[in-house]
């Protein structure tokens, strides 16, 4: 075989070849699953902007790594930062006892949480459980929470209504 130089290809030059043609179609492999995946990321984020439920990441010192959904907190506000940054001792401790439970037993967990705002209290239903490694060591925790006052105090109208 020659080049349109009229060089003749050896041997070495088809190894090359066959080289760089296969880690051209890993490259164009790789740029459509990191475009599906970024077409995907997109469309998680608006649902997560329209939808009652906010998700969030921690590291092992339980400060913020990812948040996304709604909230009272901009995530710029949040991310780095810990429940007693955010909340105060008194909302804060309870929190951090459920997620330090999770991260020692390595157990997920369902609980009701309630925090206090100008407008009265607030209760959360959160769903927390470990973040590991592909070795399966924890390396912090993911959750997801969304606000359930308004069916608690329907709830609680019904019973009293009982």
């Amino acid at each position: 075989m020659r080049a349109r130089t009229g060089r003749e290809f050896g041997d070495l030059d088809k190894g090359i070849a066959e080289e760089l043609g296969s880690m051209l179609g890993l490259a164009i492999t790789n740029a459509r699953l990191f475009s599906a995946l970024a077409d995907r990321d997109r469309q998680l984020r608006l649902a997560m902007r329209t939808a009652p439920v906010r998700v969030f990441g921690l590291d092992l010192g339980l400060r913020y790594t990812m948040i996304e959904g709604t909230g009272y907190h901009a995530p710029e506000h949040v991310l780095g930062k810990t429940d007693l940054d955010l909340l105060g001792p008194a909302d804060a401790e309870p929190i951090i006892a459920i997620k330090r439970r999770v991260l020692a037993t390595g157990t997920p967990t369902r609980d009701i949480v309630r925090l206090s705002t100008p407008t009265g209290p607030r209760y959360f239903d959160q769903v927390i459980e470990p973040a590991r490694d592909p070795g399966g060591t924890i390396v912090g925790l993911v959750g997801a929470s969304w606000d359930v006052t308004e069916q608690r105090q329907l709830h609680a109208k019904l019973a009293d209504a009982e």
